[in-house]
This record gives structure tokens, C-alpha cells and sequence, in this order.
């Protein structure tokens, strides 16, 4: 149970207090202004205890489903090798400074934000995390002053970030 749910139940117990108060104050003939006073004593209180008490016992319940479903959802994510590698290391910067360190002459990158470096990532061996990931969006220049589109790859354990394999075609 949420925080607001809890406070609607609080409320609701402060308001019923109240009405309480109120039926026996003017059943006995009390003043109003004694009404208010007692019934606004007795509120406090009943409010604070029933928020205390509906969010201590249901309030521990819902996180603790909450934590459940999260760590549900991060299990089923990571049977996929780009959310597995985003969730822990993905090392892309420094693949591409290791690809780019193979070129003989200029290398550009052409990725945006709209195209990344690497959009294919692929398990090499899922026991073992590593992931391979690949790529076209990249230029090498040739012996001639030309750019060539390239396609490259990459290949890292996934846990510790390391890269194991690169190059790039």
C-alpha cells in the first residue's frame, strides 16, 4: 500500500473520530466551542496512530512486493545481451578508441544519438557473460586519401567491462 492510500485511511479515521465526538457532545448538551476543542484532541492523535499503523504494516508488504517485481523485471531484461550489458559494463567508448587504434590512416565515427556506434549485440557465451557487439556506422580511410564505410565488432565480459576481441573490416 502507497503513502496516499495510508494517509486516506488516516484521514478517515480522524474525520469518523470527530463525527464521534461531535454525536456525544450534542447528545449530552456539551457547547459547541467544547466540541470543537475535544473532538480536535481526539483527531490528532487517532491520525498520527492510524498513519503510523497502516503504513507500518502494509506500507513493508507493498516495498517488499515492489522490490520483487523489480528484481523480476531485472532478470527478465538481462536474458537480453543489450540489456545485460547496459545493467552492468558496456564498455562502447573504449571499443571504439580500440577500433579506431586499428585503422592504418583516419578513422571517423558516424554515430548519433539517433544512430549508435553498436546496434547488434549478440551472446558469445551466456555462462560466461561475454557479449559481442557489432556495428557499420564508421569510416576508415584508405591508402588513397578515400573513406570506406566499415563494419567492426567488439567482444567484452559483460560483468567486468573487459574487452577481449576487436576489429573492424
Amino acid at each position: 500500500m502507497n503513502m496516499q492510500a495510508c494517509i486516506f485511511i488516516a484521514i478517515a479515521m480522524a474525520v469518523g473520530a470527530y463525527q464521534w465526538v461531535k454525536h456525544k457532545g450534542t447528545k449530552k448538551g456539551w457547547e459547541k466551542s467544547s466540541i470543537i476543542w475535544l473532538g480536535g484532541l481526539l483527531t490528532l492523535p487517532v491520525f498520527f496512530i492510524t498513519l503510523l499503523a497502516t503504513f507500518g504494516i502494509w506500507g513493508q508488504e507493498g516495498q517488499a512486493k515492489e522490490d520483487a517485481e523489480i528484481a523480476a523485471r531485472q532478470a527478465e531484461e538481462d536474458k537480453n545481451p543489450i540489456n545485460y550489458a547496459q545493467h552492468h559494463h558496456n564498455p562502447v567508448y573504449e571499443c571504439q578508441k580500440a577500433i579506431a587504434g586499428l585503422a592504418k590512416y583516419d578513422f571517423k565515427w558516424k554515430d548519433s544519438m539517433t544512430n549508435p556506434a553498436f546496434v547488434t549485440y549478440a551472446w558469445v557465451s551466456k555462462d560466461s557473460k561475454v557479449i559481442e557487439m557489432y556495428g557499420d556506422q564508421a569510416q576508415a580511410q584508405n591508402g588513397f586519401g578515400a573513406y570506406k564505410n566499415v563494419q567492426y565488432s567488439c567482444k567484452f565480459d559483460a560483468d567486468t567491462g573487459e574487452i577481449l576481441a576487436y576489429n573492424f573490416d
